[in-house]
């Protein structure tokens, strides 16, 4: 009821500007501001998608993914990568097939879990998700971080089948000199990113549209193509999260159509 009446309230104060006012209708529409859940519908996707775990690694050595384009899952220490996989399964926070705990640091490597969903009416594997260790305030050493940040950045910059990088971000911090970092080095080699706001089921509507208005601000500044729409989620609640999928599931179908289109060798 609070959060209801302080969307409503803000809508109506001069307090908030024009951009702000129009995210607050998003966040409406989208259910952060209304106490609506779509809990049920992320745990009904239990049997939509399954994922298989297809190793780990560090430097180097990276699974074979079959083929299959590679979605990449960074951002800072508990900025919720694992509950995002897991989320897209269906599981309960803090169950599922990618461990998660409160303790920053948990993800050691760079594990790779083949994704399979229905999709034109085919079930089939459609992608690899990997899920990267954060970087930040961590319980690894130093040294182990540094291990971390070189791993992280091989991936991105030589594995061929790296279709996109979703870049995650806790709406309760925004974006931090690491991200920004990382963001700058995403732009510069062309890599495709989109930047998402997670655990935003902690702030106010108000307080959310001015982190989503703050950080979109950000990309721009830094030239980049995520400006353009950063989506928001909340794997406790389940706001978001079916769009988001959806949305990779686009991205893979259009990366595959590019695929047939290709003329093959010798042709």
């Amino acid at each position: 009821i609070a959060a209801r009446r302080a969307a409503h309230l803000a809508l109506l104060s001069d307090e908030a500007t024009p951009f702000e006012r129009d995210v607050l209708r998003r966040l409406t529409r989208s259910g952060f501001a209304t106490g609506r859940s779509q809990k049920a519908a992320v745990w009904r996707r239990r049997g939509d998608a399954t994922a298989e775990y297809i190793g780990c690694a560090l430097l180097g050595d990276w699974p074979d993914g079959g083929g299959l384009p590679e979605v990449a899952l960074v951002g800072q220490s508990n900025s919720g990568k694992s509950s995002l996989l897991n989320a897209f399964l269906g599981s309960i926070s803090g169950e599922g097939l990618a461990p998660v705990s409160a303790r920053a640091g948990w993800t050691a490597h760079l594990s790779f879990f083949r994704l399979s969903a229905e999709l034109a009416g085919e079930f089939a594997p459609r992608f690899v998700l990997v899920d990267m260790p954060g970087y930040g305030d961590a319980v690894a050493d130093t040294s182990t971080r540094r291990t971390w940040r070189r791993a992280i950045r091989a991936y991105l910059s030589h594995r061929p089948a790296l279709l996109s990088v979703l870049l995650l971000v806790d709406a309760e911090r925004g974006l931090e000199t690491e991200d920004r970092e990382l963001l700058a080095r995403l732009v510069r080699a062309g890599t495709p990113h989109a930047l998402v706001l997670t655990r935003c089921d902690l702030l106010s509507p108000l307080q959310l549209a001015r982190c989503h208005y703050r950080v979109s601000d950000e990309l721009g500044e830094l030239n980049s193509a995520a400006a353009a729409d950063v989506p928001m989620i909340s794997v406790l609640t389940g706001v978001g999260v079916r769009e988001l999928w959806e949305r990779l599931l686009v991205g893979v179908a259009e990366w595959q159509d590019a695929q047939l289109q290709q003329p093959e060798d010798g042709a």
